[in-house]
Order: C-alpha cells, then sequence, then structure tokens
C-alpha cells in the first residue's frame, strides 16, 4: 500500500498486505470605505521638487534583470514607470555637500531599539523567518565593504515582515526598518517604522488603516483612537520635533492620520523622546493584532489582498529612497535587495501572472509524467490551468508516449521534447527556453530503488539552474524528515529533496501521502469486487491518509502559479483521511453492496519472518504517519480557484470503479 512514485519493492509490500499477496511592509492606501470594491489609482505625477528631508525609503521595488536571475520575476511595465517618474532627491544633494560626519555609534543604538522591538513582535506574534532572500542578509559592496542588511518574516497574521538596514553609518547615512504587514485574514493595521540617519537622526511611525479614513469613521476611531494622544503629543511638541511635509502630495496621502515623521537635530534628545514614542506604537499595534477579528468574508479578503499589494507597489516605486539604494548598492543588486523589501517572492510579484507568461510559451518541463499515474498528474494540471506543458521522454517512439500524443484529453496540451536523463548534454538541450519544473520521477519503479534516481535528478537540477530556471517543483514522499524504519526508498527521496533545496533555485517540494491508485491495482480490486472483502494488515481503526495522482497534478500547478504559501517550502499533500473499515466502506458505497473490511494478522508475522523490509513498512504504516493538513490544502484551493481535492469517494466515482470491465489501465 504505497505511492506509485515509490519502487516496486514498496508496491509488492503492499501487496503482500492484501489478501491475495503474502509475500513480494510601509502603509497601505486608505484609499475605499470597507464595502466598497474598486481599487485606488493613483492621479497625476510626482512633484518635480522634494524637500530636503524627504522620507527615507519604507519599501522598494523594481524590475528583475537578467543579474538577479534567482530573483526570477516578471514584473508589469507600470513598476518600471512609477520608478523612472521620481525626480532626483535633493538631500542626495545635501549629502553630499555635507561633511561625512561618523554616525555608527547612533547607528547601533539605533539598531539596538529597533531590534528590541522586534523580538517583542516575534515574540508575541510567532513569527519565522521567510528564507527566499537568504542572499541579502549581509549586503556588501567594494572592498567588502558591509552596506546593509535584510531579513523577512511571516507568521500566522503577518504576510511579509521586514527587518533591514542599508547605508554607510561611518559616513553619516543610514536606514533602518522594521515593517509588518498583516495578511488579508487579518482585520489589523499594518505597521511602519524608521530610524534614519539623513545625516540628523529621523523617526517615521506609523500604524496604518487599511481602508478610506474620511469615509470609515468607525474604522478609524477603531483602529487609531488609542495612538491619538501619542501623535498629537508628538506633532504639538515643535521644541524638540522637526516635522517632515513631503511636498509631493501622493506622499502625504500615503501617511495615515496618525503618522509621526520628523527629524531631530540632538541624537540625545532623540533617546529620550523617539525611542519610547516607537515603543508605545508597537504595543499598541501588537495588542491590536492580537485582538484582531477574522476577515471573514472571501471577497473583502480578496479586496484586502488586491488593495494591499496594489498600494505597496505605487508607494514603493515612487519612494524617492530608493535612489540612495541605487548609489550604495549598485542597479542591479538594488532590483533584488528592492524586491525582498517589498515583498516580492522570487515568483510572486504577480506569481501567476508570472508564470502565466511562461506558460504561454511553453516554458513548462514536466519530467517522469509517461507512465500510468503521470497520465493523471497531467490531467490535474491541465485542469488548473497550467498549459501548455513539455513532457520530457527518452523517445516519442515509445508506446506509452504515442499513447498520450493521441489522448483527447491531453493533445491539445502538450507537447514532447527527447531527453536522457544519463546523458546530461542531451537535458541542459531540452531545457531550452524552460522556466518551470515539475520533477514527478526520475526511475522507474523497481524492487531496489536505483541509485541512479539521485544522480538524474543531481544532471536535471544542475541543467535547470545552468538555464536559470525560476521554480522547481519536486514530488517527494511524506515522512522524509520522520523515516524510524529507514525504508530506502523513503530516503532516496529524502536525499533528492537536499539536491533541491542546495540548488539556488527557487522550490516547493510536495510530499504525498498514499497514492488512492494503489488501491485500482488488480490485488485490490479483484478481492473487493469478487469476494467484496478489502483485506489489509493493520487494524480496522487505523488511519491513512491518501491522495490521487490528479491531485498532484492539481499541487504542481498552485505551486507554480500561485507559489505565494509553498515558495521555498515542503507540503504534505492528501484528500481524505480514513479508517481501514471506512476504506472498505467507501468501496462497498461506490459499488452499491456491502464490503467488509478482514484485519490478516498473519501477513505481519509471514512479514516478519521473510521480509524486514516489508516488516518495517507495516510498523510504519501502525504508526499511522502522515500529518498533511487537508482542510488548509482545502481552504487553498478555494481561495486560489483551482479545482477541489477528491476525498477516498469522489476519486472512486471519477474513476468509474464500479464499472466491473474497467482496470488500471483504463484511469
Amino acid at each position: 500500500m504505497v505511492p506509485p512514485h515509490l519502487s516496486l519493492s514498496l508496491r509488492t509490500a503492499f501487496a503482500m498486505l492484501l489478501l491475495t499477496y503474502a509475500s513480494a511592509f510601509l502603509t497601505v492606501l486608505p484609499a475605499v470605505s470597507p464595502s466598497s470594491t474598486a481599487p485606488h489609482q493613483p492621479l497625476g505625477k510626482p512633484s518635480s521638487s522634494l524637500p530636503r528631508n524627504a522620507m527615507p525609503a519604507l519599501f522598494l521595488s523594481r524590475r528583475r534583470d537578467k543579474e538577479t536571475a534567482a530573483s526570477s520575476v516578471a514584473v508589469p511595465e507600470s513598476v518600471d514607470h512609477h520608478r523612472a517618474a521620481v525626480p532626483k532627491w535633493e538631500v542626495l544633494d545635501e549629502y553630499d555637500e555635507a561633511s561625512k560626519k561618523d554616525n555608527t555609534k547612533m547607528f547601533e543604538e539605533m539598531i539596538a531599539m529597533r531590534d528590541k522591538l522586534f523580538y517583542k513582535i516575534q515574540k508575541e506574534l510567532g513569527l519565522t523567518e521567510d528564507k527566499t532572500f537568504t542572499d541579502l542578509k549581509e549586503i556588501k559592496g567594494e572592498g567588502d565593504a558591509r552596506l546593509g542588511e535584510i531579513l523577512n518574516y511571516r507568521g500566522d497574521k503577518i504576510e511579509w515582515g521586514v527587518r533591514s538596514w542599508i547605508g554607510r553609518p561611518a559616513e553619516a547615512f543610514h536606514n533602518i526598518h522594521l515593517t509588518m504587514w498583516c495578511n488579508e485574514k487579518t482585520h489589523a493595521p499594518h505597521l511602519g517604522l524608521v530610524f534614519a540617519a539623513v545625516p540628523k537622526p529621523f523617526i517615521y511611525l506609523d500604524v496604518v488603516p487599511r481602508y478610506d479614513q474620511a469615509i470609515s469613521p468607525d474604522y478609524l476611531w477603531e483602529v487609531q483612537q488609542g495612538i491619538n494622544d501619542a501623535c498629537i503629543g508628538a506633532r504639538r511638541n515643535q521644541q524638540d520635533f522637526i516635522p517632515f511635509v513631503s511636498n509631493d502630495n501622493y506622499m502625504r496621502a500615503c501617511q495615515s492620520s496618525s503618522s509621526v515623521c520628523a527629524s531631530f537635530d540632538n541624537f540625545d534628545e532623540y533617546k529620550r523622546k523617539a525611542f519610547p514614542l516607537a515603543e508605545q506604537y508597537v504595543d499598541y499595534w501588537i495588542r491590536m493584532v492580537k485582538q484582531a477579528k477574522p476577515v471573514a468574508s472571501p471577497n473583502e479578503r480578496a479586496k484586502l489582498r488586491s488593495r494591499d499589494k496594489l498600494f505597496r507597489k505605487y508607494v514603493i516605486d515612487r519612494d524617492p529612497g530608493n535612489q540612495f539604494a541605487d548609489r550604495f548598492l549598485g542597479r542591479g543588486k538594488t532590483d533584488r535587495y528592492l524586491l525582498a523589501m517589498k515583498g516580492e517572492l522570487p515568483t510572486a510579484l504577480d506569481a501567476s501572472t508570472a508564470a502565466a507568461n511562461a506558460v504561454k510559451t511553453g516554458g513548462v518541463l514536466f519530467v517522469g509524467c509517461t507512465g500510468r499515474t503521470g497520465r493523471q498528474v497531467l490531467l490535474g494540471a491541465i485542469d488548473s490551468g497550467l498549459t501548455p506543458i513539455t513532457i520530457l521522454t527518452r523517445s516519442v517512439d515509445r508506446p506509452a508516449v504515442k499513447e498520450l500524443m493521441e489522448d483527447p484529453l491531453l493533445k491539445p496540451h502538450i507537447n514532447f521534447v527527447e531527453a536522457d536523463l544519463d546523458r546530461p548534454d542531451t537535458v541542459e538541450k531540452a531545457l531550452e527556453g524552460i522556466q518551470y519544473v515539475y520533477l514527478h520521477a526520475t526511475s522507474p519503479d523497481l524492487t531496489i530503488p536505483p541509485p541512479e534516481e539521485i544522480t538524474r535528478a543531481e544532471t536535471l537540477i544542475a541543467a535547470a539552474k545552468k538555464k536559470d530556471a525560476r521554480h522547481i517543483v519536486f514530488n517527494s514522499h511524506a515522512c522524509t524528515d520522520h523515516n524510524p524504519f529507514k525504508i530506502d526508498h523513503i530516503t532516496q527521496k529524502a536525499a533528492i529533496e537536499e539536491v533541491v533545496k542546495n540548488s539556488g533555485i527557487p522550490f516547493t517540494i510536495l510530499r504525498p501521502t498514499l497514492f488512492m491508485e494503489e488501491l485500482w491495482k488488480d490485488y485490490t480490486r479483484k478481492a473487493v469486487m469478487k469476494k467484496k472483502v478489502f483485506p489489509f494488515a493493520l487494524s480496522d481503526d487505523t488511519k491513512l491518509q491518501l491522495v490521487s495522482c490528479r491531485d498532484m497534478g492539481v499541487e504542481a500547478a498552485k505551486a507554480l502559479l500561485r507559489p505565494e504559501s509553498s515558495l521555498d517550502k515542503t507540503v504534505d499533500i492528501a484528500g481524505d483521511e480514513l479508517t481501514m473499515s471506512e476504506v472498505a466502506s467507501a468501496f462497498g458505497e461506490s459499488m452499491g453492496e456491502d464490503v467488509r473490511y478482514k484485519h490478516t494478522k498473519l501477513y505481519k508475522l509471514i512479514a516478519r519472518l521473510l521480509n524486514r523490509n516489508l516488516y518495517n513498512f507495516i510498523r510504519f504504516y501502525e504508526g499511522e504517519p502522515y500529518r498533511a493538513a487537508i482542510q488548509q490544502l482545502t481552504n487553498e484551493r478555494a481561495d486560489g480557484g483551482f479545482p477541489e481535492l477528491w476525498s477516498f469517494s469522489k476519486f472512486l466515482a471519477q474513476t468509474q470503479w464500479a464499472d466491473k470491465n474497467r482496470s488500471l489501465k483504463n484511469l
């Protein structure tokens, strides 16, 4: 009872268990009220004259250049337009003309305070690091000089967090960020915080509402009234605070009614006033997030997600502080830095748009999908909108390939390319123009897992990296990180996972549970159809998770087209969870007859005596090892508009189990 993407020995093991076989962030635009649906569009052009104390960059973004292939982003034309439209920031001239005061001590104290606030947020909200941009943990310039860093985070309520700095503190300038963007399911504002020297000490604080403040007074009161006194006190204290007022009306519109944006003449006074104020804002924001009610309406969540993304893009593109990043890092390195600041994942600047553009040019390659399970995977991917698909095969003359070519459901959507995974030169040629790869399998099902499974995967992944692939999705196996009985085939899948993770290519690792198609094989089907008995070597109340091969195709498509939830992650996949008795009942319901479960204890004893691997396999299942989050997968598909998961009962109905004339080859 094993997934067919593992070797025949596990399939045989499954057979032996059966009766017939006994062996073998900055801000989000306050644009509309909660009931409005129209997204905000910026009006007019940016001011040609910017103030000398203009606000430092809070978020940065722009296009992906060739040299930042690792980010693999297709960017809409408007992004470059908005960045290009920003005139030269006059602070650059002021910086050039000023004596380069050493602000290192100021920088260190600001970093210490920023980190104190971050760790408080991390503790209260349970943030985990997102490792998409690990190459930016230490940004260096000429002579190995350190010019900045950026770390990103996610949480149950946080879509994207930024903890970063950039600059040259010994030469007066630095810009330190702590920004938290709530996700669309959380009814809470965002947090924006900047400590900087330009070269005077500077602070920006905002608890940012996500709806139009002017026509949503109840919402405004709910979100910002608790911080209003602190804001008013700071703004009226003109003796210490030097308010920043942008000449650009768009930048002014980005700030909420409770924002604080100011510089100081004296750093000691800054520490006495600005640091406590920052703590007050952060504490208030944490309370708001922890107490936030969930956004229940799918429509409202969609509006928030769209608005957050749209305005974040505009405000980042228009931020004049980008020009400092260009100067210190160079345009190419800045591009990568800006994507990380903005939260544009390597395949997520409109990931669906980027992937769809690649798909339209035939830029998706499926490997190991010419066998029996491969057809179901292809159908699931095509049903999800992933088309056309290029399929790698050793020879287009193989009978199985010819069947796929003539399949009426597949024919309009697929094409083939020949390559031999044992010949790297042919693989590199096959990957010309390929941007996305789904690796289903690299070897046939054999009794002993062949070492070539790993070497072929290494060949494929090396070629994909050489050709600047944007995303690779690997079909592994659940429990590769928990294999107490050292089942060889799972161990080998784990080895390939490491190859994928260490490739430098953005990845998603899918870990399927038991494939439902296993139960279509003759040794199961004959027992159920003829004897109305489903025999197995587990107790009748032991639960196992199941997934259809078609759902693997859907998950592959989802990972490529909408990678936000799975990029650089492992995802366990299942569509149903049933006891052995419930599996038998599902068979019976599909046939309109009674099918009973038979716990065959003798099989475990035989396996212990004759086949230690099989015996360990039985013990593996006795521990109910699979832990896929089925409800979460279900919700993600609904939110993304992908086909729903198949339960085992739906699988039996869709594959026409009750038709006695059908067999596995008909699937």
